[in-house]
């Protein structure tokens, strides 16, 4: 029995190398192999397309393409969140849409004479501006304590939410000093009418000018993660609702009071999900776009350069050495 074992162990470190590889190679090309199974489905629906219900194919046809389009994509988005910048951005968010809809309810239920929205009666336009109000209050506040937490703020190696992890502090977690004439553009300075109103200032109160200015010069810190988190929050509390609208439209459409039964009263997790399929869109595309701009960190750059094949790893080695030396740089390799 013990030489059997050893036998098996022995033949299983041999094929690890090559499961390695192939691995590493799916990996690679996910999106192409996702290509192609999309297109053997595709190709299977035309070929079994039958006389007579060619209606209703094509309506199974075009729910599946819409499931795909309302669920797998968003979730792209959100692992590439936590593989990128850690599960800070998954969570973060995803707390911002429910502070928003707590605060939404009870202004709503305590304030609320206006209808918002026909298709969701029950809204209201108090709801909405003290949900906002409260979503963007309650940012600033949950920003500044969450990016202190390296488990929610470091990316993420793989999906065990049981493991610790470390990195250096990136740097829209750091405290900056800002003035309120930082976010104020040049140009409203500059223009006739911010002219003509100073000069009006100066001559007949130049105390109100002078509170003008000095407020201005006004300074306070912060961290840029929340600053942008009053962006999130305004987008949680005024666009994400929307997300949760259209789905009462769907349930409308199909003559359905919930969309499951997993969480009892509330309309199971795809109800609970409305909003936060929208949100995660939108906090994937703010960060790469506004905070992170086109950088690439150097962990980034190593794991891309991990996936290349070996003779595409010595090129770009070839290619970096001479880059260096060029730049007068002493290169040592060792082989």
């Amino acid at each position: 029995m013990p030489v059997a074992s050893c036998v098996q162990d022995y033949t299983l470190i041999r094929s690890l190398p090559k499961l390695q590889v192939v691995l590493k190679w799916t990996v690679r090309h996910h999106g192409f192999l996702s290509l192609c199974c999309y297109l053997g489905g595709f190709v299977g629906f035309v070929v079994t397309l039958q006389k007579g219900k060619y209606l209703e194919q094509f309506a199974q046809l075009a729910w599946t393409n819409t499931i795909l389009l309302y669920t797998l994509v968003p979730s792209s988005f959100l692992v590439s969140l936590i593989f990128q910048q850690g599960i800070l951005w998954l969570v973060f968010p995803a707390c911002l849409v429910i502070v928003n809809d707590v605060a939404a309810y009870f202004f709503g239920f305590f304030f609320g004479r206006t209808p918002l929205i026909k298709i969701s009666p029950k809204k209201t336009w108090e709801g909405w501006v003290g949900g906002l109000i409260g979503t963007i209050l309650v940012a600033l506040i949950l920003s500044s304590k969450v990016q202190t937490i390296q488990w929610l703020a470091c990316p993420r190696r793989d999906l065990t939410i049981f493991s610790w992890v470390t990195c250096d502090t990136h740097d829209m977690y750091q405290n900056h000093t800002y003035a309120l004439s930082d976010f104020l553009h040049p140009s409203l300075w500059e223009n006739p009418a911010a002219t003509g109103l100073r000069t009006i200032l100066q001559d007949r109160a130049p105390g109100c000018l002078a509170w003008l200015e000095g407020l201005c010069r006004v300074t306070f810190s912060l961290t840029p993660f929340q600053l942008h988190s009053v962006v999130l929050a305004f987008f949680a509390a005024a666009i994400a609702p929307f997300g949760g609208f259209f789905a009462s439209g769907f349930k409308r459409a199909l003559n359905v009071k919930d969309f499951g039964d997993s969480i009892p009263g509330h309309g199971g997790m795809t109800d609970r999900m409305d909003c936060q399929l929208v949100m995660g869109v939108f906090s994937y595309v703010y960060l790469h776009h506004f905070m992170l701009g086109h950088t690439q960190g150097v962990e980034d750059l190593f794991e891309r350069f991990v996936m290349l094949d070996h003779g595409e790893q010595l090129e770009v080695f070839e290619k970096v050495k001479g880059y260096l030396i060029q730049q007068g740089q002493t290169v040592i390799a060792a082989r």
